[in-house]
């Protein structure tokens, strides 16, 4: 049977856990933001501790009275470590929060249920109990167990820890709404403590009573109307985290008198002081780093700028300023936001000198694809090298196969000595520092200071910096392509990637154009003796006859064979007749002039086409000849073998119309010196008679 008496003290517990259990619902239903849920759970917990204590002491059958107790004690031990988690999320220190902190906050409040649960077993909760002395009340007071001061330590360490986090969270408020809010937190946190420490000391007149959970009932009411009369969870110092010192942007907040009336983290950064050293210093002094803001300040207006800062970093940055007013029009100060835009300027800046640097590079590439002119190509890549990559001057020296270095290009050189000098010097690479280091690493190279090395031995102003690449092919290095500059410590690695890339151009063309000359002197040309071979022989032959008989100039031809040469091959083997061959061509081509045309007509015979030439002066040729070939001594494994010939030689006349009956006359003569005993020269006549010049 269960017999109740409800008193004043009964009264006020239940009715304030009732107000704080409606408060829970009110939360519950009109707020969603997460600190918000947080608190309607503590004001449950605070519900139901004041509820049940309030039934207990209405209760008049112990052990009825002792099963309330037990249960009070849930809300007991979790109001303190809600209300705890609650402060440290609103003064903004979630990231304290990790999952051992957690165990640690609840493993005491745990604890301290299981025993109250259980106390029948242990006594360590309270030991005893006997009834109050107070009139019309039906209370016991309890007898403490050590474990229940462990739990008053426990809670009077949250108690305290709230305490201070609220204290410092007001100290350090700079705005009049955020002190307003820790100001009243502070203050909600003073009567569960009064209330306690009188229950817990046992005050004389009151003793047995606790009044906690209604101090925390009031507590509970008083966040209440902060949240909706002081924008408790609006502008929580949390948001102002998020919104204001997790930005990072630069944010300083001025005064109508331009003093500084709160900063940012990044702010702090940026301007290198800590807030306390700014905070209500005009923005004059803390500002001077940026002259430029300081200058706009003086307007009453917005504005925006972009300002580069010439310190270490060689930061950029952008500055927006906006002017703050009250509800009523009164100017109360301004917002400054500085971006640091440095990264960003610098991403655009790579970017358009990398589209520069494509277009410069598409450019060559259709310069190099278009023409087989080396010197146009060239040209061209040297013009773009001087407008894509900074530079006083630029040039490109080509190496020959000897090793001789020669400039080939230039730009930016505008002394006439040294544009004179610039086209007729030639050097030893291996002989020059750069460019033997990069013949042999393959690798540009950047020289900070031209003055500062013992190596460079011309000392000009305005040549301080250098940067040169090498133009490899097959990995050699066949020129070099150069940049200098009047700015001591001018060039970096990017600079020297991108004069690679157009050195590696310059190596495409030149290769190309090398492959167009052997190509071309593979069509047009003999492979073994590398005079002109029989077609190409024959079509400069037929227009230069055509050219002769327009204009009625002299033309004689000669039609060289080699005596016996069948059986210097079978006797002596193919590399001594291919040794005869090239050297009879060396003849060919050192005897002839730049007018006249050489070429191989076939196996062991050759024919030189002589413009100009009328008979008298092709015989001394002929006989010129002859005499260097007999004069030719080829070794073999069998010793040393004597080389004739026999020349035919036929001139241009009015019966002949074309370069084939030319030739004809030419192979008739031929024919006729070997018919008498070769090694002599045979001279084909107009009248069909051959007239027999024989030197031996």
């Amino acid at each position: 049977m269960t017999i109740w008496h409800f008193g004043p003290y009964s009264f006020a517990l239940i009715t304030s856990g009732i107000i704080s259990f409606i408060l829970f619902v009110i939360l519950l239903r009109t707020r969603k933001e997460p600190l918000a849920r947080l608190l309607a759970i503590g004001l449950l917990a605070e519900a139901e501790w004041s509820f049940f204590v309030g039934l207990s002491s209405a209760n008049a059958v112990l052990s009825q009275k002792l099963i309330l107790t037990k249960i009070s004690y849930w809300g007991v031990y979790s109001c303190v470590p809600l209300f705890l988690l609650f402060v440290i999320h609103y003064v903004g220190k979630s990231k304290w929060i990790t999952p051992r902190k957690l165990v640690l906050i609840w493993i005491a409040p745990a604890i301290m249920i299981i025993l109250a649960g259980t106390n029948e077993y242990h006594r360590l909760i309270w030991t005893d109990f006997i009834p109050s002395a107070l009139e019309g009340e039906n209370v016991y007071i309890f007898i403490r167990g050590p474990a229940y001061w462990l739990g008053v330590v426990n809670n009077y360490a949250m108690l305290l820890a709230i305490t201070i986090l609220l204290y410092r969270n007001m100290a350090k408020s700079t705005h009049k709404i955020y002190r307003r809010q820790s100001l009243l937190m502070l203050f909600s946190a003073v009567p569960p403590w009064l209330a306690n420490i009188i229950y817990v000391i046992e005050w004389e007149p009151i003793r047995g009573i606790d009044l906690t959970p209604v101090a925390f009932s009031f507590t509970g009411l008083l966040l209440f109307i902060s949240l909706y009369n002081y924008r408790l969870l609006d502008l929580t110092p949390l948001v102002r985290d998020t919104l204001f010192e997790g930005i990072k942007d630069a944010i300083l907040v001025l005064d109508q008198y331009n003093r500084l009336v709160d900063v940012n983290a990044s702010a702090e950064k940026l301007l290198k002081y800590d807030r306390n050293h700014l905070i209500g210093r005009p923005a004059n002094e803390c500002l001077a780093s940026i002259p430029t803001l300081i200058e706009k300040l003086k307007y009453g207006q917005d504005f925006h700028i972009e300002i580069t800062l010439s310190d270490i970093e060689r930061r950029e940055l952008d500055i927006n300023g906006s002017l703050i007013f009250s509800p009523n029009g009164e100017e109360l100060g301004r917002l400054i936001t500085i971006q640091d835009v440095t990264s960003l300027k610098r991403a655009e800046y790579m970017e358009r000198e990398g589209r520069i640097l494509a277009e410069a590079l598409r450019d060559v590439a259709l310069a190099v694809t278009s023409t087989l002119d080396i010197s146009e190509v060239l040209d061209r890549l040297l013009e773009n090298v001087y407008c894509v990559l900074p530079c006083t001057m630029t040039n490109i020296v080509l190496v020959d196969d000897d090793g001789v270095g020669r400039v080939a290009h230039y730009r930016g050189y505008t002394d006439p000595g040294v544009i004179e000098w610039l086209k007729n010097i030639s050097f030893d690479i291996d002989e020059v520092y750069s460019y033997h280091y990069m013949d042999e690493t393959g690798q540009p190279l950047i020289v900070p200071d031209t003055h500062a090395v013992d190596y460079w031995k011309i000392k000009d102003d305005k040549l301080r910096s250098y940067l040169g690449a090498p133009i490899l092919v097959k990995g050699k290095a066949v020129g070099f392509l150069n940049l200098d500059h009047e700015q001591v410590g001018y060039y970096n690695t990017e600079h020297a990637e991108r004069l690679q890339a157009f050195a590696n151009m310059a190596a495409i063309a030149l290769e190309n154009a090398r492959l167009f000359v052997k190509v071309n002197e593979l069509a047009t040309h003999d492979g073994l003796t590398g005079i002109n071979n029989r077609r190409h022989f024959f079509i400069l032959a037929a227009v230069e006859v055509q050219r002769a008989m327009r204009y009625e100039k002299p033309l004689s031809l000669l039609l060289i064979d080699i005596d016996h040469f069948k059986l210097v091959n079978d006797t002596y083997g193919h590399q001594v007749g291919d040794v005869t061959l090239q050297k009879v061509s060396g003849f060919l081509q050192t005897m002839v002039r730049d007018i006249d045309i050489p070429g191989r007509y076939g196996g062991d015979e050759f024919c030189v086409l002589m413009p100009e030439t009328n008979i008298p002066d092709a015989l001394i040729a002929a006989e010129r000849l002859l005499t260097l070939i007999r004069d030719l001594d080829v070794i073999t494994n069998q010793g040393t073998k004597h080389i004739t010939a026999s020349i035919g030689v036929a001139t241009l006349s009015k019966n002949v119309s074309s370069f084939d009956e030319l030739l004809h006359q030419a192979d008739q003569a031929l024919y006729s010196a070997k018919q008498k005993g070769r090694n002599q020269i045979v001279v084909y006549e107009k009248t069909k008679e051959f007239l027999n010049v024989h030197h031996g």
